[in-house]
């Protein structure tokens, strides 16, 4: 996951050349990490949440590691954690010793009685991990428990199955009691004995694929990170099919492609005459005229020395899903506005972009930089100068391209100027989910206890009307002055949720 050196590392050794036309694979002993994008750091290779269950091959749960890097790393100090596909509490589980340059390391975990022993660990935890979805980190220098859905700092972070945080686009596919998460040598590349586990691009979904558990621990023998033949494809994601008329155009952003790589247009999977060539720029940047009309296209790519990858397929640029204008709150206070949405008011990832009309001009926009949603497709975003009604667009991409702006959402600020009675405003729907999270609101009540008796946050104190009680939380805001029990007070804010409560965050 860190510290990706984005240089490819070229062979121009005429001895190397003819080696790469001999085999499938070069002896992995004979050179040093193929490409950027297969790890140059300790990662998680192997999740397994079966354990002990019906059918399962082994009694206990396990996480394996492996060190892709040319150097023993010694991971005293360091340690996984997990958490439930949902969950904000993490499971820890220390670790210590060295994990071997090109070695692995196995950590087994909680367990039942069906399956056989693993192999000797080189740590063990007694955390009962799910067999179907999960999420599990690598934290250096860190024994204590981590927090949030995706905490930071980690060396590297899987979410499986159904997992609510992940790296890149998605987690990986789902485990059972009779397959693991691993992870792949290289791209699209299943994983097999002697070819490591070093593949990573910072995205579960496509770095991992499942597969039946082969735990491997210190004492197994080593694997240097494959070396291959072919080059890698260029990146769905990254690439904009534009149809006007009989004119076509396939534009690569930056990191479409390898540096210097060729790129090829083709009409079919199965290639055939090409439809245009380009080279990628140093960026990774292309751009291909057709002189055609197609509904799609498909793009190969050509690095220097390896042959000519797989074509992926793209599809022709239409408009994005609209935001869903449900989930979209909009506050102004002394003219800076906050917009938030919601889980679910965007696609995961996609770009969001704010007007101050539904015109949409670029030149308009009045986020001065793109803003990207979470991977629940939720995003803030704070607006200087904001008008009362902003217009709100996202731009959606996957495997198979960038789609094109989306139809614009209006949303006016929330009239704060109402009194709201705190049981309308802490509503909550049949799961106990606050409905009006996010939302503004006035509200107006007598503080039952003194500022910061519940905690050292700046605001900090609980509030009641004739109908109900809030907490009211914020670690920043300074009033300048300090609210005491009994004092009556009418605060505007929003309402959210911490560790499972409904408070109300003052503005």
């Amino acid at each position: 996951m860190k510290g990706k050196n984005r240089q490819f590392k070229r062979w121009t050794s005429s001895f190397m050349a003819a080696l790469l036309l001999i085999g499938t694979f070069l002896p992995s002993s004979l050179i040093g990490r193929a490409h950027a994008e297969q790890a140059d750091h300790v990662v998680i290779s192997q999740v397994y949440g079966g354990g002990g269950n019906a059918s399962a091959p082994y009694n206990k749960d396990f996480i394996e590691l492996y060190n892709p890097t040319e150097q023993p790393v010694d991971l005293t100090g360091w340690s996984v954690q997990y958490a439930s596909a949902s969950g904000i509490s993490w499971g820890v589980t220390p670790l210590a010793g060295t994990i071997q340059a090109h070695g692995y390391y196995l950590i087994s975990e909680g367990g039942g009685t069906n399956g056989v022993d693993l192999p000797t660990p080189d740590a063990s935890g007694a955390i009962a991990l799910s067999g179907t979805s999960g999420k599990v980190a690598l934290i250096k220098d860190k024994t204590t428990a981590a927090s949030g859905a995706k905490p930071e700092s980690t060396i590297d972070f899987v979410g499986f199955g159904g997992a609510n945080a992940f790296e890149g686009l998605g987690g990986t596919k789902a485990p059972s009691n009779t397959t693991s998460a691993q992870r792949r040598p290289y791209a699209n590349v299943d994983p097999a004995p002697g070819k490591g586990n070093a593949w990573d691009t910072d995205d579960n979904a496509a770095d991992f694929t499942t597969a039946a558990p082969t735990p491997r621990n210190t004492a197994s023998p080593t694997e240097a990170p494959m070396v291959p033949v072919t080059s890698l494809q260029p990146k769905g994601l990254n690439i904009q099919f534009l149809q006007d008329g009989t004119s076509a155009k396939v534009i690569g952003k930056p990191e479409a492609a390898e540096p210097g790589s060729t790129v090829i247009a083709y009409e079919t999977a199965a290639k055939g005459t090409a439809l245009g060539i380009a080279t990628a720029a140093a960026d990774g940047s292309f751009e291909i005229n057709i002189n055609k009309t197609l509904t799609s296209v498909y793009v190969a790519a050509t690095q220097k020395g390896l042959d000519e990858s797989a074509a992926i397929h793209i599809s022709v640029a239409a408009p994005s899903t609209p935001i869903t204008q449900a989930k979209l709150s909009y506050a102004v206070s002394n003219g800076v506005g906050t917009l938030i949405g919601g889980t679910g008011a965007a696609s995961a990832n996609a770009i969001i972009n704010v007007y101050p009309n539904e015109i949409a001009t670029a030149s308009e926009k009045l986020n001065k930089q793109d803003v990207t949603a979470g991977t629940s497709g939720d995003f803030n975003i704070t607006i200087n100068n904001a008008p009362n009604t902003v217009y709100v667009t996202q731009t959606t991409s996957s495997a198979k391209g960038i789609m094109l702006q989306s139809t614009p959402v209006s949303v006016t600020k929330a009239d704060t100027t109402a009194v709201s009675k705190i049981a309308e405003v802490r509503t909550s729907d049949a799961k106990g989910q606050p409905v009006n999270l996010n939302q503004y609101f006035t509200i107006e009540g007598v503080a039952t206890v003194d500022n910061q008796i519940l905690g050292t946050q700046k605001q900090n104190f609980y509030v009641q009307d004739d109908t109900a009680g809030i907490n009211i939380f914020n670690t920043s805001l300074d009033l300048g002055y300090q609210i005491l029990k009994g004092d009556k007070v009418r605060i505007t804010g929003k309402v959210l949720v911490y560790n499972g409560l409904t408070e109300f965050e003052p503005t």
